[in-house]
């Protein structure tokens, strides 16, 4: 057995490769001693092929309904239409029906009598064929009338070909089918909400459907709906609806944000104004639906107009100041968007004013990383406490690490040498993040260097991966030069990597781990970015199945992520205008701006006028602390939640 197979997932060279032997299926009759053994091969003739059509064995179905349409052809279309009127079982007439239809020979009254009349596996597919069949309006007619059957597949057979037969006449039957779904079939509520979505999609449907007459009970599903369609059109109804809609605040401040990036530039002014009629006072609410408008500016390369700018320091100013006797259970969240709001609007009194909170304990990560951002930005005068967090062991390390990689963003000397300092006493886990920090601006690299040279740090650090990607992306010669000299004489970087990837493997041999535990850990560490069984982050490859790849796979892949990256979660190395280092995993480009996923599972966003220079790294984005920042029995637990992920969870 050959666990490593795919090429891209390990060197060439890994131990762990078998260059014997490969992966081998065999096949072994398990039927009566002696009794018979069908044959492998399919016929070769007509009334053989669509004998097989009968088959229980959907491959066998599926190759002989191949060589009927496609090697045979018009000739097998009379022994199609035999099996079709004459089938031997439910599987033979649904097969032959597609292979009729294939070869443009299901006559429409048989189509229709299959619909209507057939049995459940018969209509099932016979509705999932009305996809494929011209949308005359008598097969939407005989579709929408399939969403009154009464074997839910039909329904949501004939659901799926409706979301393709686009049609302002579908609306009101998928809107009433919606109200009536069972609780319990979560498939068939999605199914139906893809098909609406899909026809507010289509424009001339969109244009066509009398949205007047929807009544009280529609109007929340489809203005959901509607937020999930691209472009102004949609975004534009939508916000015509809203206005007459009657929600309460919560409502319509979940429907502000996404209409505030979908509608075009003339249309923001009524949407602060209905903001404004609709939320009242909820200073909380408008300012998220400001963090969504300030952000679509940014997103079409434009700045708040008087009006917009006006509102979001009032209300930036009304949010700070509530903060004071805020008891809400979401006053972390709060913190964190008046932290965004004033370091966006660049208004330094509220950043000071801020400040403060930063140790308060209602705090959270999130409120924090963002305070720290605003801070850098705005008052570097009142970094020390944050430095403090950052210095304090006690606290946890994926926490300091985030806080560390807001403070590199906007470089000063008093946070360069703040991270310097905290470089002497930080740990070998927290070192590399507090390295890369550093390394993103010309002063930092220098003092990171420096600080190497006169042996205040470990010049081993100027070999980890994210640093010397962005030591390398640097103008200047002089500290290439140095950086070289200093590690030309260390040893091989991987050697004591390989003794702890071999002291884990033996340890966990022997250990007797706690799964639950490493539930736990995975939670706190990995969960940012990693999803197992649904729940977690989609930055990084969702890990349900991970643990069959083995113990020693695993121990690498956590202790050295760099070690074997797929091409499609490399990072990118971005060098600004001004010299700022920038890296992460590029999500998508939203206008103007690129997005990017740093290694907290966060999503930043850069202003592509700003970037000089792109490159694509060979690292992940993955943390490469894990071998101090658990402890060894830690590190046992994770191991065996990873491994006992063996199947896949759907």
């Amino acid at each position: 057995y050959n666990r490593i197979i795919g090429h891209y997932e390990v060197p060439l060279l890994h131990p762990g490769r078998d260059r014997e032997r490969g992966r081998l299926w065999r096949i072994v009759y398990r039927g009566k001693k002696g009794g018979h053994k069908p044959p492998l091969a399919l016929p070769d003739d007509v009334a053989g092929l669509t004998a097989e059509l009968a088959s229980p064995n959907l491959t066998r179905r599926t190759l002989a309904l191949g060589e009927l349409t496609d090697r045979i052809g018009a000739q097998s279309i009379n022994g199609l239409r035999d099996a079709f009127e004459h089938p031997a079982n439910a599987e033979q007439k649904v097969t032959a029906m597609y292979g009729l239809h294939r070869l443009n020979a299901l006559e429409d009254k048989d189509y229709y009598a299959a619909l209507t009349k057939g049995g459940p596996l018969v209509r099932i597919h016979a509705a999932r064929l009305g996809a494929e069949r011209p949308a005359t309006p008598t097969l939407l007619d005989h579709l929408r009338a399939a969403l009154n059957d009464d074997d839910a597949f039909v329904v949501r057979s004939a659901v799926q070909a409706l979301a393709v037969h686009r049609e302002a006449a579908n609306v009101a039957p998928l809107l009433a089918l919606l109200k009536r779904v069972p609780k319990e079939d979560d498939h068939l509520r999605h199914a139906v909400r893809i098909a609406l979505r899909d026809q507010f999609a289509a424009k001339d449907v969109l244009a066509a459907t009398n949205f007047d007459t929807l009544s009280t009970d529609d109007l929340p599903a489809v203005l959901d709906l509607l937020g999930a369609v691209p472009g102004a059109a949609a975004a534009e109804r939508q916000l015509a609806l809203l206005e007459r809609a009657e929600l309460s605040p919560q409502q319509t401040a979940q429907q502000l944000p996404g209409l505030a990036r979908r509608l075009p530039a003339e249309k923001q002014a009524v949407l602060m104004t209905l903001a404004r009629s609709k939320l009242g006072d909820d200073v909380p609410a408008q300012a998220e639906l400001i963090r969504s408008l300030l952000s679509a500016q940014a997103e079409r390369g434009t700045k708040p107009d008087a009006e917009l700018q006006s509102w979001a320091e009032a209300t930036t100013a009304a949010l700070v100041l509530s903060l004071k006797t805020d008891k809400s259970p979401t006053i972390a969240k709060r913190i964190a968007t008046a932290a965004e709001l004033s370091r966006s609007l660049k208004l330094k009194d509220h950043v000071t004013a801020l400040a403060p909170l930063f140790a308060d304990p209602r705090g959270d990560a999130d409120s924090r990383t963002a305070l720290a951002e605003a801070i850098a930005a705005l008052d570097p005068s009142q970094v020390p406490p944050v430095l403090a967090f950052v210095n304090d062991v006690t606290k946890p390390s994926n926490e300091r690490t985030r806080i560390v990689a807001a403070l590199g963003k906007t470089p000063s000397p008093i946070i360069e040498e703040g991270l310097v300092e905290a470089l002497k006493t930080a740990s070998a886990g927290m070192r590399p993040s507090i390295a890369t920090a550093l390394a993103g601006s010309p002063t930092g690299a220098e003092k990171l260097v420096e600080a190497c040279a006169v042996g205040r740090v470990p010049a081993a650090l100027l070999r980890d991966r994210g640093v010397a990607d962005r030591l390398a992306v640097h103008r200047s010669e002089s500290l290439k030069k140095r950086v070289a000299e200093l590690t030309a004489k260390l040893p091989p970087a991987n050697v004591a990597l390989d003794a702890a990837i071999a002291d884990r493997r033996t340890a966990f041999a022997s250990a007797k781990p706690d799964a639950a535990r490493g539930l736990e850990l995975f939670t706190k560490h990995c969960s940012a970015c990693h999803a197992v069984g649904g729940k977690g982050g989609n930055i990084s490859p969702q890990l349900d199945g991970i643990g069959t790849r083995g113990v020693e796979r695993l121990i690498e892949d956590i202790l050295d992520p760099n070690r074997n990256v797929d091409r499609a979660f490399r990072s990118a190395i971005l060098v600004t205008a001004d010299g700022l280092v920038v890296t992460g995993l590029v999500r998508r480009q939203d206008g103007k701006l690129l997005v990017l996923a740093d290694n907290a599972g966060k999503e930043k966003t850069i202003d592509v006028a700003t970037i000089e220079s792109r490159t694509e790294s060979e690292t992940s984005i993955m943390p490469t602390g894990f071998l101090d920042a658990l402890k060894p029995a830690e590190f046992i637990d994770l191991l065996a939640f990873l491994m006992s992920t063996k199947k896949a969870t759907h």
